[in-house]
C-alpha cells in the first residue's frame, strides 16, 4: 500500500493501484499543492502506482519534480547526470516501510511517499472466507490478515454491512 504524505499539512492520500494522480495547483488535481507556491505548475505531475512500485513522471513542469535527489525534468539546478529529461518519469520501487521525499516545483510543496504493510482485520467472515481471505493476501507483498483490531490494521473485510435507517421527529 502506498501514501503520499505532505510535509506542511500532513494530509495523505492513499494511492490505488491502477490509478493515476495528477499532481498540480489545479482545482481538478489529486494532490494539489500549494496554490501560493507558484513554482508548482497547474498540471505539475502524475503519480501511477502497480503493484511493485510507484511511476512520477513530470508533466512538463517549468521548476521540476523531484524524487529524492533526482530532478525529473528540471530546468533549474543539477548536472545532467542526475536528470530525467523533461516529460519524463522514474520508477520509485521501495521496500515495505521504505519511504523516499518527493518535491514538486521549488518552494513548499514537500511530500513523502511511504510504502506501508497492508494489515486486514475481519470479525464477522466465515472460516472459509477467512480462508480465502488469508490465502488471496498472501500473494500481496507485504501484506497480511491479523485475527483482531489493533492501530496498524489499514483495512477492514466485511461480508455485508447493515445500516438502520432511524428518523426523528422534532417538535
Amino acid at each position: 500500500m502506498w501514501i503520499l504524505e505532505s510535509e506542511k499539512t500532513c494530509a495523505r492520500l492513499c494511492l490505488l493501484p491502477g490509478l493515476e494522480y495528477s499532481v498540480g495547483r489545479d482545482k481538478g488535481s489529486h494532490v494539489r499543492a500549494d496554490t501560493q507556491d507558484t513554482s508548482v505548475s497547474r498540471r505539475h505531475a502524475a503519480i501511477r502506482v502497480d503493484r511493485e512500485a510507484v511511476v512520477v513522471s513530470d508533466a512538463g513542469s517549468t521548476y521540476g519534480t523531484y524524487v529524492g535527489d533526482l530532478a525529473i525534468a528540471s530546468s533549474g539546478a543539477g548536472s545532467q547526470d542526475d536528470r530525467v529529461p523533461k516529460g519524463q518519469s522514474t520508477r520509485v520501487a521501495l521496500p515495505v516501510g521504505g519511504s523516499e521525499r518527493v518535491r514538486f516545483g521549488l518552494l513548499s510543496s514537500l511530500y513523502v511517499l511511504r510504502r506501508c504493510p497492508m494489515v486486514l482485520t475481519t470479525s464477522s467472515l466465515a472460516k472459509p472466507a477467512r480462508t480465502r481471505l488469508s490465502e488471496d493476501t498472501a500473494k500481496l507483498p507485504g501484506a497480511s490478515v491479523q485475527s483482531a483490531w489493533s492501530n496498524r490494521v489499514t483495512h477492514v473485510v466485511m461480508e455485508e454491512v447493515k445500516l438502520t435507517i432511524k428518523v426523528y421527529q422534532l417538535k
